[in-house]
């Protein structure tokens, strides 16, 4: 069994692909929501919710994963409204990258 770590975990992708990855793994699902009301994932997987861009975000993190898959994006709807969170994709992208050089992921 491998603890693997899902970004953007409640979107349309990475909510389907941590039911599938659920079943034989640890998943720990992420994701940046300012209500989780309704949630799109199963029980048993921990969720945490948490910004991506922000350098230290792997600090909220209950366990370090083996694996690390990255779907977390605003999408360019929200983006052409305030250009300023493409900013925010990118600090994001970068924070995953450091995470999974310094870990070694």
């Amino acid at each position: 069994m491998m603890k693997i770590l899902i970004t953007g975990a409640e979107g349309l992708v990475g909510s389907n692909l941590v039911k599938r990855l659920s079943v034989d793994h640890e998943v720990l699902a992420l994701d940046w929501l300012r209500s989780r009301s309704v949630s799109n994932l199963p029980e048993e997987v921990q969720y945490v919710n948490v910004n991506l861009a922000d350098p230290e975000f792997h600090f909220k993190l209950p366990c370090l994963p083996e694996l690390v898959i990255h779907l977390a994006v605003i999408g360019i709807e929200k983006i052409s409204e305030a250009p300023w969170l493409e900013r925010v994709n990118m600090n994001a992208m970068m924070n995953i990258l450091e995470l999974c050089r310094t870990f070694r992921l």
